[in-house]
């Protein structure tokens, strides 16, 4: 029989059991509890109440290699939640036989701060009422086998948990009002290695062509990348923050040569505070290996040949680590970048990468979030990733729009400028977050560089292969290489994805 806890592994120390791994509490070790560990242990931090012991046993036996831990405690009560995990996992899932245990195993996981999201299996229709009020996910037992059978006699294909791989790279799910989806149209999602596939309203589907809005209460049928496809879906979902795995699940840093403790302690700072699951340190053999604490996971190291070029190493080896931001220690580029004459050394490497790079200065912790407003298109895409940021770190946004005067850059251009500052103001008001505006004159690198200070992190998104020249200079080039903060940029291709 097992003890009041008691885990499959023998070690808890391995590397499936890191701090990356996202966690699933499991109410009910019945058969679809049993299940659902089954399902899930292989990726995900499993923990399973249930007051019988003889379930528990059963699982166990069940699933000898892999990590599940169990808990022979009533599943309802706060204190041997919490006891479990309930605190940092990322849902809990009331599974019993009994649709009353479930539905307060779900209310009490809702009422502590930062909460889990709930799902539960539910018997009789007419108890439906009494998980609303916490928000819960509804799986009906008798609709879930109805839906089943229907789509193999009258259609001959499953539902989608049973379509394609059955990796994890089809799924539904429904838009609550939180959702920043909400009102928004398809392309202004600006998917990335993820498409929506389907949109269901009501007992309607709607084609998701670009121009399509999407409403709160839509289910939107997802698929794309399993790795990535989880946190879209939770982003989509309710407005959980994403960043940097949107665009990969790795976090590489780069360091030439031995850096100081305020450059890995700002690594450090950024990891720990978003969704990144993994950390990569690129260095060459010359160079001492990093000594870095992680409160998510544990830093890889990996040496570079001597000959290679960091843009070669940046074109080769990106791709295939799954690179989600790319942080490199920020330098003086030198006097002619910095009067516009030629382009930073950086400025080949970010129009090679795919994802974020960061800058890094030493501006952490950060206080607030600087938004230059340029061109429209440029514009938006930053204030997308100022917004996820905003979310994870809890600090301000700030939209500067500096306008150089009319003689030299002409009325047209100041228009658009003051066109895409409204639109970052729209876009702030889609996901419901305050954008403060700073609107100036003169030269927007000069201006913004000496209203740049400690804390502050400058997001910014370039438009990629832009020429640059004393008379023609790269406005955003300028921005980055001569603000003393820490920049998060973004290339900006003039195809966007996602759009129609």
């Amino acid at each position: 029989m097992p003890e009041s806890e008691t885990t499959n592994a023998a070690e808890s120390t391995s590397e499936d059991s890191s701090p990356t791994r996202r966690r699933l509490v499991i109410v009910g070790a019945g058969q679809t509890g049993r299940a659902l560990a089954r399902a899930l242990s292989d990726s995900w931090d499993i923990v399973v109440l249930d007051s019988d012991e003889e379930r528990l046993a059963r699982l166990q036996r069940e699933l000898p290699e892999r990590e599940v831990r169990v808990f022979t405690k009533d599943g309802t009560s706060l204190l041997n939640l919490k006891e479990a995990g309930l605190d940092g996992a990322e849902w809990l899932a009331a599974v019993t036989n009994k649709d009353e245990v479930n539905a307060e195993a779900c209310r009490v996981a809702s009422s502590i701060p930062d909460a889990p999201m709930t799902i539960a299996l539910v018997r009789r229709p007419e108890h439906e009422e009494w998980f609303k009020s916490a928000g819960t996910e509804l799986v009906s037992r008798p609709q879930a086998v109805a839906g089943l059978i229907k789509n193999r006699i009258e259609r001959a294909y499953q539902v989608a948990s049973g379509v394609g791989l059955g990796a994890g790279e089809i799924l539904e799910i429904p838009v609550l009002r939180s959702s920043p989806a909400v009102d928004a149209r398809v392309q202004d999602l600006r998917a990335r290695r993820w498409l929506v596939a389907a949109i269901y309203r009501q007992d309607s589907y709607v084609v998701p062509h670009g121009h399509v809005v999407i409403r709160e209460g839509d289910r939107l049928l997802l698929t794309g990348e399993p790795e990535i496809l989880p946190y879209i879906a939770d982003y989509l979902r309710e407005g959980v923050a994403r960043f940097p795995l949107q665009f990969g699940v790795r976090t590489v840093v780069y360091a030439q040569t031995e850096q100081t403790a305020t450059y890995w302690d700002e690594v450090a700072y950024v990891v720990d505070s978003t969704r990144s699951r993994a950390t990569r340190a690129l260095t060459p053999k010359a160079a001492p290996a990093p000594q870095l604490e992680l409160a998510r996971g544990k830093m890889e190291t990996q040496t570079l040949n001597a000959t290679d070029s960091f843009l070669t190493v940046v074109r080769r080896d990106l791709p295939g680590l799954d690179c989600g931001l790319l942080i490199l220690p920020k330098e003086d580029p030198g006097f002619w970048a910095r009067i516009g004459v030629s382009r930073p050394a950086f400025a080949e490497v970010l129009d090679a990468l795919a994802c974020p790079m960061l800058l890094a200065a030493g501006s952490q912790p950060y206080r607030r979030i600087l938004l230059p407003v340029l061109d429209p298109d440029a514009s938006v895409l930053a204030a997308e990733l100022a917004i996820d940021l905003s979310r994870q770190l809890s600090v301000e946004i700030a939209a500067v729009m500096v306008a150089p005067p009319t003689f030299i850059v002409g009325q047209e251009a100041v228009d658009d400028q003051k066109e895409a500052l409204k639109t970052v103001m729209e876009v702030g008001s889609l996901y419901h977050i305050k954008i403060e505006q700073i609107v100036r004159e003169g030269n927007p690198a000069k201006e913004i560089a000496n209203f740049a200070g400690d804390g502050d992190l400058l997001v910014i998104s370039h438009r990629a292969g832009q020429k640059t020249s004393f008379f023609n200079p790269d406005t955003a080039l300028q921005i980055i290489t001569r603000c003393p903060c820490s920049v998060l940029a973004l290339s900006h291709h003039e195809r966007v994805h996602g759009a129609s």
